[in-house]
């Protein structure tokens, strides 16, 4: 998670990373 975060850039990470948090509590089973 975090690799991939690094990658893509501090900014577009940071809003993914969000979504990808929010995603996560409304379904376990969803991953980016």
């Amino acid at each position: 998670k975090t690799d991939k975060i690094d990658k893509t850039g501090s900014r577009r990470g940071a809003s993914l990373y969000k979504f990808n948090d929010k995603a996560y509590q409304k379904d376990p089973k969803f991953k980016l």
